[in-house]
């Protein structure tokens, strides 16, 4: 039984940032801006996970952050992890990220998980490189169901109130309802550096 535990968490964080994820009803806003000029170079490096949309995937863990790395030939070394809310052990999974379209749209980048193969989309909607980052991703699944991927990140545990009230100005812009974030817990961790 324990094992089966260890494999729903290594499940969880496999799909980790790749799932923080709500299926409802419409379609997927249309509209939205992405990080202009985004530049991957200055984005690698530690992101703490500050809130993000539930997900079962995730409903055990806690101090879910990315760790991303330049790689050769425009890729990204992906490493996210957390901490087990069942018993308290580091889980991680690793993976890469690309972006299909560098020239057209530098800001949407899709995460691969290996050895399934599980893809993402990782849209940048905006960051400043060393405060925040506010990433999405919308999929239609039928002509009235959608599945949405959001997540605040952070280059530290916390945001101040000021980079808050800029980061709820990127939700409101591209109609992503704040609302349904829950806040990810980045106390107690034992997988931070």
């Amino acid at each position: 039984m324990e094992n089966l535990g260890r494999i729903f968490i290594l499940l969880a964080v496999c799909l980790g940032l790749g799932n923080a994820q709500t299926m409802g009803p419409g379609k997927c806003p249309t509209g939205q801006t992405f990080k202009a000029n985004f530049e991957a170079e200055k984005y690698v490096g530690n992101w703490f996970e500050i809130q993000s949309y539930p997900s079962v995937f995730q409903a055990q863990l806690k101090c879910t952050q990315a760790v991303y790395t330049a790689q050769s030939f425009g890729i990204i070394g992906v490493r996210n992890s957390g901490t087990s809310l069942v018993d308290n052990t580091v889980v991680e999974i690793t993976g890469v990220a690309y972006i299909p379209d560098p020239v057209a749209e530098p800001a949407k980048l899709v995460v691969i998980f290996p050895p399934m193969n599980t893809k993402g989309g990782y849209w940048v909607m905006d960051t400043d490189y060393t405060n925040y980052s506010v990433v999405y991703s919308c999929t239609n699944i039928s002509e009235n169901l959608k599945i949405e991927f959001a997540w605040v990140l952070s280059r530290t545990t916390t945001l101040s109130d000021a980079t808050n009230q800029t980061v709820q100005e990127v939700l409101q812009r591209n109609s992503i309802d704040p609302s349904r974030f829950r806040k990810t817990s980045q106390e107690g961790c034992v997988n931070h550096p």
